[in-house]
């Protein structure tokens, strides 16, 4: 009896061939043949072609109307085909007998074959049953070479295609409690088995054992691995420390002597250093530096940064913020500063107008800046061509980077203060390279002092005129 193949729905399209499966696995379950009945007004559709598990080509169009329905496949599987194929075989050879056509013959092969038994005597005879429809029967006519008669028609039919391949339904792990069908397959101890038959609380068999009457082995599990590796390890291990390779063979390892955590906070900077790490001369102008831990108090995170192989980490230089682009800037601050007894700026700038650059320190974090008109002494040195001037002013309400005024050009600045977060008067030193209206390109240096016995913590760099049209700000300190 062929039973129906109803699993999911389809859908249908009015004059359109195509059936559309929605759950459904027609190549899985071995679908070659048959017809669809919809459960909706229309035609049986012969199947054509099984396509994919969700597609069938009919040999039709669907003249009913397009939607989705539940539907019965009544199978013509290929094992029905050759079912078919070998009737009409049997009924050839019954055919073939009542005849008297059934011959035994004395060799077989393809037609190229036989020249092989050219030279036989009288009567010996060949089949022809490779490369051809139908088989066909040569017999030597005489003992001359290739002196053959035929073909004559043989009663036995072509040899058939292989079969299909078995069709198995899997069911995951076997479970006593799981009704279980003929095909279907489970996995038990490692290995596959397929029932045999209908079967519910019967276990497939324990190896060796292959089969029962419920349960045949189609996959037997693999050998468990028992091999060893080359690689020789210390006979123990503390528990999250690293190995490491002991020698150059890459055969042997040995504790590394770190954990993880203890390697990652090196890493990020966070473990324990030595009072001094000297790190290797490279030949420049910078041959060393080194880390002081009596400079670094508990809970500090001290960022190092080396723009170029000119800064000596042995000052103690840190790098405040980032580099502070110029583009119209009239002034610009610094907060934040209470932190550091030293300051070191340098930079370049093209001022929009001739003006001065100045600088004022705060002691409330940049609400106010100083402007007090004796808050600021200095003395300058500059230099025109080959002569040199000087000039010493006792009280300014600014502390001035210049004698004079910056021409629109480009100018080059270094200055630095010196106990900057002290209660005690702070004092500073500028060099800087210009060009002045009417004498051309300068260089002062300037040294001076703020006179107010108050711990500053906040610094702005201005231009009384006009503003800072380009150039850069870099800021460093020296914590204490």
């Amino acid at each position: 009896m062929t039973i129906a193949y109803t699993t999911g729905q389809i859908t249908l399209t009015n004059g359109s061939a195509v059936v559309t499966g929605i759950g459904t696995a027609w190549q899985v379950s071995l679908i070659a043949g048959g017809f669809i009945a919809a459960e909706a007004d229309g035609n049986p559709l012969p199947i054509e072609t099984v396509d994919s598990d969700t597609s069938i080509t009919a040999a039709i169009e669907w003249k009913g109307a397009t939607g989705t329905y539940d539907y019965a496949l009544v199978r013509d599987t290929a094992y029905l085909q050759q079912l078919n194929v070998n009737s009409n075989t049997l009924a050839r050879l019954i055919a073939e007998l009542d005849a008297g056509t059934i011959f035994k013959y004395d060799a077989s092969g393809d037609l190229v074959g036989r020249a092989t038994y050219d030279e036989r005597v009288k009567g010996f005879s060949y089949l022809v049953f490779i490369g051809v429809d139908e088989p066909a029967l040569y017999v030597k006519a005489s003992a001359a070479a290739g002196d053959w008669d035929g073909p004559f028609a043989y009663g036995t039919g072509p040899v058939g295609p292989m079969g299909p391949a078995g069709y198995a339904n899997p069911r995951g792990n076997y479970s006593a409690l799981t009704a279980y069908n003929r095909n279907d397959a489970v996995l038990y101890n490692g290995s596959s088995f397929v029932a045999l038959q209908a079967t519910t609380g019967n276990a497939p068999p324990t190896l060796p054992t292959t089969a029962n009457v419920y349960w045949q082995l189609t996959a037997i599990k693999g050998t468990d691995g028992s091999g060893t590796g080359d690689v020789v390890g210390p006979a123990g291990a503390t528990d999250d420390r690293l190995a490491v390779f002991n020698g150059t063979t890459g055969k042997a390892v040995k504790d590394g002597g770190k954990t993880v955590a203890e390697v990652l906070s090196r890493a990020n900077h966070t473990g324990d250093i030595p009072d001094s790490v000297l790190f290797a001369d490279d030949g420049g102008p910078t041959k060393k530096f080194r880390f002081e831990a009596s400079a670094i108090t508990a809970g500090q995170t001290r960022v190092i940064t080396v723009p170029d192989r000119d800064v000596s980490l042995d000052q103690g230089w840190e790098k405040i913020g980032s580099i502070i682009t110029l583009s119209g800037q009239s002034f610009i601050d610094w907060t934040g500063l209470g932190p550091f007894s030293q300051l070191l700026l340098e930079g370049h700038l093209v001022p929009s107008v001739a003006a001065q650059l100045q600088a004022r320190i705060s002691y409330d974090n940049g609400l106010n800046f100083n402007s007090g008109a004796s808050e600021y002494g200095y003395s300058m040195f500059r230099q025109v061509g080959t002569t040199l001037t000087g000039t010493a002013i006792a009280g300014y309400n600014a502390f001035p980077f210049t004698g004079g005024l910056m021409d629109v050009g480009v100018a080059k600045i270094k200055f630095e203060i010196a106990h900057f977060n002290k209660a005690q008067s702070a004092l500073m030193t500028t060099e800087i390279s210009y060009f002045e209206p009417g004498t051309g390109l300068n260089r002062a240096f300037m040294n001076g002092y703020s006179v107010t016995t108050t711990a500053r913590n906040a610094l702005r760099v201005f231009l009384p005129s006009g503003t800072m049209t380009n150039g850069t700000f870099l800021l460093r300190g020296i914590r204490g």
